[in-house]
């Protein structure tokens, strides 16, 4: 009797940690894809201009939450400037972030150019902006060579859904004093 007994254990053991097992594997997809990497933005400047090197300007996840970088702050001290950057995060409200997710998911990046060249003549730097969607056909990349969202040949040579999101992008990126006070918040 007492064999049958730890035979019965065993099994409902067993049972127990399949099911629980289960559970927490179906717990991991939900998470993934509220986790999962929607868009990212970056930029680097090349010449004489913020950034010199590649600063991921935007970053958005299926949950809402976003990533970016900003640069360390300004140390009179120093003897040169520190271009490391800070990685943060924070979330959108919900209203927000479904707008959003709504424009990503609207653009249709197949007809996307994967190369947008400048609209207007570099004189002394230029800035690399990166686009990457993540689509159900695999990632896609698009590079804009010195973009001004504010420009009207940028409104005749840029699709107005790509135009629009990137103005959203850079309206609900957080940004720091130094940010504002240099003018390195906005893509261009």
């Amino acid at each position: 009797m007492g064999r049958m007994k730890s035979i019965w254990f065993c099994l409902g053991l067993t049972w127990c940690l399949l099911l629980a097992n289960v559970v927490v594997a179906n717990g991991q997809q939900t998470a993934g894809k509220s986790k999962s990497l929607v868009l990212e933005v970056t930029r680097n400047g090349h010449g004489n201009i913020f950034p010199l090197r590649t600063q991921l300007y935007f970053r958005l996840y299926g949950s809402g939450r976003i990533e970016y970088e900003t640069p360390s702050p300004f140390d009179p001290e120093a003897s040169k400037p520190n271009w490391d950057f800070i990685l943060k995060t924070c979330y959108l409200s919900k209203e927000k972030a479904e707008e959003l997710l709504e424009l990503a998911r609207k653009i249709d990046v197949g007809n996307l150019n994967s190369f947008y060249p400048p609209v207007g003549e570099a004189l002394d730097a230029w800035m690399v902006t990166t686009v990457r969607f993540t689509t159900s056909k695999g990632p896609k990349e698009i590079t804009l060579h010195n973009i001004r969202l504010n420009n009207k040949k940028t409104e005749e040579a840029y699709p107005p859904y790509l135009l629009k999101l990137l103005r959203l992008i850079e309206e609900l990126r957080p940004r720091t004093d130094e940010e504002r006070i240099y003018k390195w918040d906005t893509l261009y």
